[in-house]
Protein backbone atom coordinates (compact mmCIF):
# COMPACT_ATOMS: atom_id res chain seq x y z
CA UNK A 1 0.00 0.00 0.00
CA UNK A 2 2.80 2.37 0.82
CA UNK A 3 4.71 1.90 -2.62
CA UNK A 4 1.56 2.47 -4.32
CA UNK A 5 1.74 5.63 -2.43
CA UNK A 6 5.07 6.38 -3.58
CA UNK A 7 4.44 5.49 -6.74
CA UNK A 8 1.45 8.26 -7.29
CA UNK A 9 3.30 10.58 -5.56
CA UNK A 10 6.03 10.67 -7.68
CA UNK A 11 3.66 10.88 -10.74
CA UNK A 12 2.77 13.78 -8.97
CA UNK A 13 6.12 14.97 -8.67
CA UNK A 14 6.48 16.36 -4.88
CA UNK A 15 7.61 14.64 -1.80
CA UNK A 16 4.99 16.27 0.20
CA UNK A 17 2.68 14.15 -2.14
CA UNK A 18 4.48 11.06 -1.31
CA UNK A 19 4.55 11.46 2.38
CA UNK A 20 0.67 12.16 2.22
CA UNK A 21 -0.03 9.65 0.64
CA UNK A 22 2.02 6.80 2.31
CA UNK A 23 0.48 8.11 5.87
CA UNK A 24 -3.47 8.17 4.13
CA UNK A 25 -3.10 4.20 2.61
CA UNK A 26 -1.70 3.16 5.43
CA UNK A 27 -4.32 4.45 7.90
CA UNK A 28 -6.83 2.88 5.44
CA UNK A 29 -4.75 -0.54 5.68
CA UNK A 30 -4.97 -0.10 9.31
CA UNK A 31 -8.66 0.54 9.46
CA UNK A 32 -9.91 -2.00 7.03
CA UNK A 33 -7.99 -4.78 8.84
CA UNK A 34 -9.41 -3.64 12.00
CA UNK A 35 -12.67 -4.26 10.23
CA UNK A 36 -11.97 -7.45 9.13
CA UNK A 37 -10.61 -9.11 12.35
CA UNK A 38 -13.79 -7.04 14.36
CA UNK A 39 -15.77 -9.11 12.05
CA UNK A 40 -14.20 -12.35 12.61
CA UNK A 41 -13.89 -11.85 16.49
CA UNK A 42 -17.58 -11.25 16.78
CA UNK A 43 -18.73 -13.56 14.51
CA UNK A 44 -21.55 -14.97 17.38
CA UNK A 45 -22.63 -11.21 17.25
CA UNK A 46 -22.81 -10.88 13.23
CA UNK A 47 -25.87 -13.64 12.98
CA UNK A 48 -25.48 -13.95 9.03
CA UNK A 49 -22.73 -14.42 6.30
CA UNK A 50 -24.26 -11.62 4.34
CA UNK A 51 -24.04 -9.51 6.85
CA UNK A 52 -20.58 -10.43 7.74
CA UNK A 53 -19.48 -9.53 4.27
CA UNK A 54 -21.40 -6.03 4.44
CA UNK A 55 -19.90 -5.37 7.07
CA UNK A 56 -16.47 -5.89 6.12
CA UNK A 57 -16.97 -4.05 2.75
CA UNK A 58 -18.91 -1.38 4.03
CA UNK A 59 -16.04 -0.80 6.96
CA UNK A 60 -13.35 -1.34 4.21
CA UNK A 61 -15.19 1.48 2.11
CA UNK A 62 -15.95 4.28 4.66
CA UNK A 63 -12.04 3.61 5.94
CA UNK A 64 -11.06 4.07 2.33
CA UNK A 65 -13.64 7.07 1.76
CA UNK A 66 -11.98 8.43 5.11
CA UNK A 67 -8.63 8.34 4.28
CA UNK A 68 -9.62 9.93 0.83
CA UNK A 69 -11.11 12.90 1.99
CA UNK A 70 -8.29 13.28 4.79
CA UNK A 71 -5.78 13.51 1.95
CA UNK A 72 -7.78 15.86 0.05
CA UNK A 73 -8.04 17.65 2.94
CA UNK A 74 -4.93 18.54 3.97
CA UNK A 75 -2.99 18.32 0.66
CA UNK A 76 -2.91 21.29 -1.78
CA UNK A 77 -5.54 20.60 -4.38
CA UNK A 78 -2.78 22.14 -7.04
CA UNK A 79 -0.73 18.88 -6.46
CA UNK A 80 -2.87 16.48 -8.72
CA UNK A 81 -5.41 15.31 -6.43
CA UNK A 82 -6.44 13.08 -9.61
CA UNK A 83 -3.67 10.63 -9.16
CA UNK A 84 -3.64 10.93 -5.65
CA UNK A 85 -7.24 9.92 -5.46
CA UNK A 86 -6.86 7.05 -8.19
CA UNK A 87 -4.15 5.86 -6.12
CA UNK A 88 -6.64 5.16 -2.69
CA UNK A 89 -9.56 4.14 -4.83
CA UNK A 90 -7.03 0.93 -6.14
CA UNK A 91 -5.90 0.59 -2.64
CA UNK A 92 -9.30 0.80 -0.83
CA UNK A 93 -10.23 -2.08 -3.28
CA UNK A 94 -7.41 -4.09 -2.66
CA UNK A 95 -7.46 -3.56 0.91
CA UNK A 96 -11.60 -4.56 0.64
CA UNK A 97 -10.78 -7.81 -1.38
CA UNK A 98 -8.02 -9.04 1.13
CA UNK A 99 -10.36 -8.41 3.84
CA UNK A 100 -13.59 -10.05 2.56
CA UNK A 101 -11.59 -13.01 1.50
CA UNK A 102 -9.54 -13.56 5.04
CA UNK A 103 -14.20 -13.76 6.22
CA UNK A 104 -14.77 -15.99 3.67
CA UNK A 105 -11.41 -18.26 4.26
CA UNK A 106 -12.41 -18.50 8.08
CA UNK A 107 -16.74 -19.73 6.78
CA UNK A 108 -15.20 -21.70 4.70
CA UNK A 109 -13.12 -23.66 6.76
CA UNK A 110 -16.15 -24.05 9.25
CA UNK A 111 -18.37 -25.22 5.79
CA UNK A 112 -15.83 -28.01 4.98
CA UNK A 113 -15.69 -28.70 9.03
CA UNK A 114 -18.95 -29.46 9.25
CA UNK A 115 -18.63 -31.44 5.40
CA UNK A 116 -16.44 -33.49 6.72
CA UNK A 117 -18.07 -34.38 10.10
CA UNK A 118 -21.43 -35.01 8.14
CA UNK A 119 -19.82 -37.42 5.84
CA UNK A 120 -18.37 -39.24 9.00
CA UNK A 121 -21.82 -39.50 10.41
CA UNK A 122 -23.29 -41.28 7.35
CA UNK A 123 -20.27 -43.70 7.38
CA UNK A 124 -21.92 -44.46 10.48
CA UNK A 125 -20.09 -42.69 13.19
CA UNK A 126 -22.52 -41.37 15.68
CA UNK A 127 -19.99 -40.38 17.93
CA UNK A 128 -18.97 -37.01 15.54
CA UNK A 129 -19.24 -33.58 16.69
CA UNK A 130 -19.30 -30.68 14.73
CA UNK A 131 -17.37 -28.03 16.31
CA UNK A 132 -17.21 -24.28 14.36
CA UNK A 133 -16.49 -20.78 15.41
CA UNK A 134 -18.74 -17.97 14.92
CA UNK A 135 -22.54 -18.21 16.04
CA UNK A 136 -23.91 -17.30 12.50
CA UNK A 137 -25.88 -20.20 9.84
CA UNK A 138 -22.72 -22.09 9.53
CA UNK A 139 -22.58 -22.37 13.74
CA UNK A 140 -26.38 -23.40 13.54
CA UNK A 141 -25.66 -25.82 10.44
CA UNK A 142 -23.75 -27.29 12.71
CA UNK A 143 -25.92 -27.53 15.99
CA UNK A 144 -28.51 -29.22 13.90
CA UNK A 145 -26.30 -31.51 12.20
CA UNK A 146 -25.12 -32.55 16.21
CA UNK A 147 -28.78 -32.42 16.94
CA UNK A 148 -29.26 -34.83 14.76
CA UNK A 149 -26.45 -37.47 14.82
CA UNK A 150 -27.58 -37.56 18.85
CA UNK A 151 -31.20 -38.09 17.22
CA UNK A 152 -30.00 -41.20 14.96
CA UNK A 153 -27.31 -42.59 17.56
CA UNK A 154 -30.83 -42.47 20.35
CA UNK A 155 -32.77 -43.91 17.64
CA UNK A 156 -30.28 -46.51 16.63
CA UNK A 157 -30.02 -47.30 20.39
CA UNK A 158 -33.93 -47.98 20.78
CA UNK A 159 -33.63 -49.88 17.06
CA UNK A 160 -31.29 -51.80 18.66
CA UNK A 161 -32.55 -52.51 22.00
CA UNK A 162 -36.15 -53.29 20.57
CA UNK A 163 -34.34 -55.86 18.06
CA UNK A 164 -32.51 -57.33 20.80
CA UNK A 165 -35.67 -57.89 22.64
CA UNK A 166 -37.29 -59.37 19.52
CA UNK A 167 -34.28 -61.77 19.54
CA UNK A 168 -34.26 -62.42 23.25
CA UNK A 169 -38.27 -63.39 23.26
CA UNK A 170 -38.10 -65.40 20.13
CA UNK A 171 -35.13 -67.08 21.92
CA UNK A 172 -37.29 -67.78 24.95
CA UNK A 173 -40.20 -69.37 22.69
CA UNK A 174 -37.82 -71.51 20.86
CA UNK A 175 -36.46 -72.38 24.02
CA UNK A 176 -39.22 -73.46 25.58
CA UNK A 177 -41.00 -75.04 22.34
CA UNK A 178 -37.94 -77.14 22.48
CA UNK A 179 -38.10 -77.40 26.26
CA UNK A 180 -41.83 -78.65 26.26
CA UNK A 181 -40.81 -80.65 23.10
CA UNK A 182 -38.48 -82.24 25.45
CA UNK A 183 -41.09 -82.89 28.17
CA UNK A 184 -43.10 -84.22 26.04
CA UNK A 185 -40.62 -86.83 24.52
CA UNK A 186 -39.97 -87.72 27.73
CA UNK A 187 -43.60 -88.31 29.20
CA UNK A 188 -43.97 -90.54 26.01
CA UNK A 189 -40.64 -92.43 26.43
CA UNK A 190 -42.07 -94.56 29.56
CA UNK A 191 -45.60 -95.00 27.90
CA UNK A 192 -43.68 -96.31 24.44
CA UNK A 193 -41.22 -98.34 26.26
CA UNK A 194 -44.59 -99.29 28.27
CA UNK A 195 -46.62 -100.18 25.12
CA UNK A 196 -43.75 -102.33 23.31
CA UNK A 197 -43.09 -104.69 26.63
CA UNK A 198 -47.21 -104.89 26.95
CA UNK A 199 -46.83 -106.12 23.18
CA UNK A 200 -44.00 -108.24 23.38
CA UNK A 201 -44.85 -109.94 26.40
CA UNK A 202 -48.35 -110.34 25.11
CA UNK A 203 -47.04 -111.70 22.27
CA UNK A 204 -45.86 -115.13 23.38
CA UNK A 205 -49.01 -115.91 25.61
CA UNK A 206 -51.45 -115.26 22.48
CA UNK A 207 -49.61 -116.85 19.83
CA UNK A 208 -49.46 -120.09 22.44
CA UNK A 209 -52.77 -119.87 22.98
CA UNK A 210 -53.70 -119.49 19.51
CA UNK A 211 -51.44 -122.83 18.70
CA UNK A 212 -53.11 -125.00 21.36
CA UNK A 213 -56.58 -123.68 20.26
CA UNK A 214 -55.79 -124.70 16.22
CA UNK A 215 -54.42 -128.07 17.57
CA UNK A 216 -57.71 -129.02 19.58
CA UNK A 217 -59.97 -127.64 16.97
CA UNK A 218 -58.12 -129.46 14.05
CA UNK A 219 -58.52 -132.56 16.72
CA UNK A 220 -54.24 -133.09 16.28
CA UNK A 221 -54.26 -134.40 19.59
CA UNK A 222 -55.89 -137.76 21.43
CA UNK A 223 -58.49 -137.19 23.75
CA UNK A 224 -56.85 -138.18 26.81
CA UNK A 225 -54.19 -134.93 26.12
CA UNK A 226 -56.72 -132.03 25.51
CA UNK A 227 -57.23 -132.06 29.78
CA UNK A 228 -52.81 -131.11 29.81
CA UNK A 229 -53.39 -128.58 26.52
CA UNK A 230 -56.68 -127.01 29.04
CA UNK A 231 -54.14 -126.25 31.51
CA UNK A 232 -51.40 -124.65 29.83
CA UNK A 233 -54.19 -122.60 28.34
CA UNK A 234 -55.30 -121.71 31.46
CA UNK A 235 -51.66 -121.17 32.90
CA UNK A 236 -51.19 -118.55 29.57
CA UNK A 237 -55.14 -116.82 30.10
CA UNK A 238 -53.43 -116.82 33.83
CA UNK A 239 -50.28 -114.77 32.69
CA UNK A 240 -51.83 -112.27 30.44
CA UNK A 241 -54.59 -111.27 33.53
CA UNK A 242 -51.15 -110.72 35.91
CA UNK A 243 -50.03 -109.24 33.06
CA UNK A 244 -52.49 -107.09 32.20
CA UNK A 245 -53.60 -106.21 35.80
CA UNK A 246 -49.73 -105.13 36.64
CA UNK A 247 -50.16 -102.59 33.49
CA UNK A 248 -53.57 -101.19 34.81
CA UNK A 249 -52.29 -100.81 38.74
CA UNK A 250 -48.87 -99.12 37.10
CA UNK A 251 -50.81 -96.76 35.41
CA UNK A 252 -53.14 -95.91 38.11
CA UNK A 253 -50.40 -95.42 40.42
CA UNK A 254 -47.71 -93.18 38.12
CA UNK A 255 -51.21 -91.32 37.39
CA UNK A 256 -51.95 -90.28 40.65
CA UNK A 257 -55.42 -92.34 40.87
CA UNK A 258 -54.88 -94.79 44.03
CA UNK A 259 -56.43 -94.06 47.40
CA UNK A 260 -55.08 -96.00 50.27
CA UNK A 261 -55.40 -96.40 53.29
CA UNK A 262 -52.43 -95.43 55.18
CA UNK A 263 -51.74 -95.58 59.55
CA UNK A 264 -48.80 -94.37 61.61
CA UNK A 265 -47.05 -97.07 62.45
CA UNK A 266 -43.35 -98.42 62.94
CA UNK A 267 -41.94 -100.40 59.62
CA UNK A 268 -40.37 -103.43 61.49
CA UNK A 269 -43.96 -105.57 62.21
CA UNK A 270 -44.82 -104.85 58.51
CA UNK A 271 -41.24 -106.48 57.55
CA UNK A 272 -41.76 -109.07 60.39
CA UNK A 273 -44.77 -110.48 58.75
CA UNK A 274 -43.90 -110.12 55.14
CA UNK A 275 -40.05 -112.07 55.79
CA UNK A 276 -41.59 -114.85 57.61
CA UNK A 277 -44.38 -115.14 54.68
CA UNK A 278 -41.19 -115.71 52.25
CA UNK A 279 -38.84 -117.69 54.55
CA UNK A 280 -40.48 -120.69 53.42
CA UNK A 281 -39.54 -119.86 49.94
CA UNK A 282 -35.76 -119.29 51.16
CA UNK A 283 -35.31 -122.33 52.95
CA UNK A 284 -36.73 -124.36 49.71
CA UNK A 285 -33.60 -122.54 47.91
CA UNK A 286 -31.20 -123.14 50.60
CA UNK A 287 -30.80 -119.44 50.81
CA UNK A 288 -30.78 -118.06 54.61
CA UNK A 289 -33.32 -115.13 55.09
CA UNK A 290 -31.36 -112.71 57.69
CA UNK A 291 -33.64 -110.13 59.38
CA UNK A 292 -31.91 -107.24 61.44
CA UNK A 293 -33.72 -104.60 62.68
CA UNK A 294 -32.97 -101.48 64.55
CA UNK A 295 -34.08 -100.27 68.33
CA UNK A 296 -36.66 -97.16 68.33
CA UNK A 297 -37.53 -97.02 64.82
CA UNK A 298 -40.47 -94.15 64.41
CA UNK A 299 -43.38 -94.18 62.97
CA UNK A 300 -43.93 -93.58 59.59
CA UNK A 301 -47.22 -93.27 57.50
CA UNK A 302 -47.48 -96.19 55.14
CA UNK A 303 -50.35 -98.86 53.69
CA UNK A 304 -48.75 -101.72 55.03
CA UNK A 305 -50.18 -104.30 52.00
CA UNK A 306 -48.67 -101.88 49.28
CA UNK A 307 -45.16 -101.45 51.45
CA UNK A 308 -45.60 -105.60 52.10
CA UNK A 309 -45.91 -105.99 47.99
CA UNK A 310 -42.70 -104.06 47.81
CA UNK A 311 -40.41 -106.37 49.65
CA UNK A 312 -42.33 -109.21 48.22
CA UNK A 313 -40.76 -108.19 45.28
CA UNK A 314 -37.58 -107.39 46.50
CA UNK A 315 -37.30 -110.73 47.96
CA UNK A 316 -38.36 -112.56 45.28
CA UNK A 317 -35.48 -111.19 43.09
CA UNK A 318 -33.27 -111.42 45.60
CA UNK A 319 -34.20 -115.08 46.48
CA UNK A 320 -34.14 -116.29 42.57
CA UNK A 321 -30.88 -114.61 42.29
CA UNK A 322 -28.88 -115.94 45.39
CA UNK A 323 -27.30 -119.39 44.15
CA UNK A 324 -27.86 -122.57 47.53
CA UNK A 325 -25.76 -121.59 50.94
CA UNK A 326 -26.02 -117.85 50.13
CA UNK A 327 -28.01 -115.27 52.14
CA UNK A 328 -30.57 -112.22 51.74
CA UNK A 329 -29.60 -109.52 54.51
CA UNK A 330 -33.45 -106.89 54.90
CA UNK A 331 -31.93 -104.48 57.14
CA UNK A 332 -34.20 -101.44 58.87
CA UNK A 333 -32.41 -98.58 60.47
CA UNK A 334 -33.24 -94.83 61.07
CA UNK A 335 -32.32 -91.91 58.86
CA UNK A 336 -32.51 -88.03 59.41
CA UNK A 337 -35.72 -88.69 57.00
CA UNK A 338 -37.61 -91.43 58.45
CA UNK A 339 -36.49 -94.98 57.83
CA UNK A 340 -34.41 -96.95 55.25
CA UNK A 341 -35.37 -100.69 54.24
CA UNK A 342 -32.59 -102.56 52.40
CA UNK A 343 -32.46 -106.19 50.88
CA UNK A 344 -29.37 -107.40 50.42
CA UNK A 345 -28.01 -110.48 48.71
CA UNK A 346 -24.92 -112.81 47.41
CA UNK A 347 -26.38 -113.43 44.09
CA UNK A 348 -24.39 -112.79 40.49
CA UNK A 349 -25.15 -109.26 41.21
CA UNK A 350 -26.16 -106.66 38.49
CA UNK A 351 -23.87 -105.69 35.44
CA UNK A 352 -23.00 -102.25 35.37
CA UNK A 353 -24.34 -101.18 32.05
CA UNK A 354 -27.42 -102.12 33.60
CA UNK A 355 -28.29 -100.65 37.28
CA UNK A 356 -29.44 -97.12 35.42
CA UNK A 357 -32.59 -99.50 34.07
CA UNK A 358 -33.62 -101.91 36.73
CA UNK A 359 -36.62 -99.70 37.43
CA UNK A 360 -37.59 -99.28 33.98
CA UNK A 361 -40.78 -101.24 33.19
CA UNK A 362 -40.23 -104.14 31.18
CA UNK A 363 -36.25 -103.75 31.46
CA UNK A 364 -34.31 -107.29 31.47
CA UNK A 365 -31.00 -106.28 30.59
CA UNK A 366 -28.62 -108.92 30.56
CA UNK A 367 -28.13 -112.09 32.75
CA UNK A 368 -29.42 -110.84 36.21
CA UNK A 369 -30.19 -107.53 35.40
CA UNK A 370 -33.81 -106.42 36.36
CA UNK A 371 -33.93 -109.20 38.93
CA UNK A 372 -37.23 -109.55 37.27
CA UNK A 373 -37.13 -113.59 36.86
CA UNK A 374 -39.45 -114.93 34.01
CA UNK A 375 -42.11 -111.90 34.70
CA UNK A 376 -42.67 -108.75 32.80
CA UNK A 377 -40.17 -106.90 34.59
CA UNK A 378 -42.87 -104.87 36.06
CA UNK A 379 -41.84 -105.73 39.80
CA UNK A 380 -39.63 -103.00 40.27
CA UNK A 381 -41.22 -100.53 38.08
CA UNK A 382 -44.43 -100.73 40.51
CA UNK A 383 -42.50 -101.02 43.48
CA UNK A 384 -40.67 -98.07 42.84
CA UNK A 385 -44.00 -96.35 41.74
CA UNK A 386 -45.14 -97.16 45.63
CA UNK A 387 -42.58 -95.96 47.33
CA UNK A 388 -42.55 -92.75 45.65
CA UNK A 389 -46.69 -92.67 46.04
CA UNK A 390 -45.23 -92.56 49.79
CA UNK A 391 -43.07 -89.55 49.70
CA UNK A 392 -40.07 -91.96 49.57
CA UNK A 393 -37.35 -92.74 47.05
CA UNK A 394 -35.87 -96.23 45.62
CA UNK A 395 -32.30 -97.17 44.90
CA UNK A 396 -29.52 -99.48 44.01
CA UNK A 397 -26.54 -99.31 45.84
CA UNK A 398 -23.04 -99.84 44.00
CA UNK A 399 -21.91 -102.84 45.91
CA UNK A 400 -18.84 -104.98 45.04
CA UNK A 401 -20.61 -108.23 45.37
CA UNK A 402 -24.31 -109.48 44.80
CA UNK A 403 -26.79 -106.61 45.02
CA UNK A 404 -28.65 -104.13 47.84
CA UNK A 405 -31.92 -102.59 46.60
CA UNK A 406 -33.36 -100.16 49.34
CA UNK A 407 -36.19 -97.97 49.53
CA UNK A 408 -36.72 -94.67 52.55
CA UNK A 409 -40.04 -93.71 53.55
CA UNK A 410 -40.25 -90.28 54.80
CA UNK A 411 -41.61 -89.75 58.76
Amino acid sequence: MLLLGVVAAALDGGRSSAVAAASAIALAGVAILAVAHLVLAWRERVATIGLQFATVVAGGTLAGAGSAWLVVALHDASSGDGVLLASMLAATVVLVVWAAYVVGMAVGDDIDVVADELAAVGAGDRSARLTVGGGDQVARLAAAGNAMTEQLRLCEAERDEAQATRHALIKAMVDQLRERAAERDRAEAPRRTLFVGVSHDLRTPLTGLQLLANAIRDELIEPEQRAVYAERMLAQIASLTQLTEQVFELSRIEAGEVTWTRVRMPVDGVVRETTDQMRASADARGVALVVDLADDLPPVELAPERIARVLVNLLQNALEHTPAGGAVRVAVRASDAGVDVTVADTGSGIDREDREHIFEPFYRGGEGAARGGAGAGLGLAISRAIVEAHGGRMWLADTASGSTVGFSLPR
